[in-house]
This record gives C-alpha cells, sequence and structure tokens, in this order.
C-alpha cells in the first residue's frame, strides 16, 4: 500500500510540473510512473527515517524534511535518476532555501487551518494550488541551481 502511495506522489509530482509549465496534462498522468519499482522502495525506506526523525527530534526532523523535500520532483522531472542521486540533488538544491519553503508550508497551513472554519470547503481550492506551488518552487530551484 505504501509503495503504491509512493508511485502515486511521484505521479502527482509530474502532474504539478506539467501543470506549472504549461504542459498539456490529464488525470493518466498521475498513473504514469507505474512501471517497476526502480528507486521507489529505498526512497520509502528513507522517507520512513525521516519521519521517525521528525516525531523523535522535531527540530533536526524539519530539517531532513524540508533537505529531502524535491526528492520526488527529481524523480518526476528525469525518471533515470537513482535514489541516491535523487537525495543528492536535493540536499544541493535546498541548501540556503530552507527557510524559503518553510514559510511556504507554514502559510499553507495557516491556510488550511482556515479551512476548517468554511467546513473544509476552502480546502478544494487550496490543496490543488499548493501542490503547483510546490513543483513551481522545485521549477525555480532548477533554474537557480543551472
Amino acid at each position: 500500500m505504501t509503495c503504491v502511495s509512493a508511485y502515486i506522489q511521484l505521479g502527482l509530482a509530474v502532474y504539478c510540473i506539467g501543470l506549472y509549465k504549461g504542459d498539456e496534462v490529464n488525470y493518466l498522468t498521475i498513473f504514469s510512473r507505474f512501471n517497476g519499482l526502480k528507486p521507489i522502495v529505498f526512497i520509502l525506506i528513507l522517507v520512513v527515517v525521516i519521519t521517525l526523525g521528525f516525531i523523535l527530534l522535531i527540530v533536526p526532523g524539519i530539517i531532513l524534511a524540508l533537505m529531502y523535500s524535491q526528492v520526488f520532483f527529481i524523480l518526476a522531472d528525469d525518471p533515470d535518476v537513482g535514489a541516491i542521486e535523487a537525495f543528492n540533488k536535493s540536499e544541493k538544491m535546498m541548501r540556503g532555501n530552507k527557510l524559503q519553503l518553510f514559510m511556504l508550508n507554514l502559510e499553507a497551513a495557516l491556510y488550511l487551518f482556515a479551512g476548517v472554519f468554511t467546513l473544509f470547503i476552502w480546502w478544494a481550492w487550496l490543496v490543488p494550488r499548493y501542490s503547483v506551488a510546490l513543483a513551481g518552487f522545485y521549477e525555480e530551484l532548477k533554474k537557480e541551481n543551472n
């Protein structure tokens, strides 16, 4: 089940990058990367380790989560990248940009909290917009690092 959710997350990254770039995408794009267990199993293990670090040690866990937040976007952008290389690229891309992503996540969390008062109707607009904003953040990081 977790492996399927990782593939869906990878597919959502492909979908959101396509939306941000203005490409023609549809819901089948989300399922476009279901073609084997290439790096996903290794990435899932590392995501579990980061999650445990987040639970046990809040501040280092947040830093690790921000540092490796671009892994799925890197894999979505280049399917030939290996798992360790994706983590290394994410770490390199996020140097000096962790605070910017933290503030984006904090803003989204505040909007999500405000959505409670609109009986969660606000979330139908916010969640897709936030996902595309994360893809845009990745694209800007990619331009900055090239």
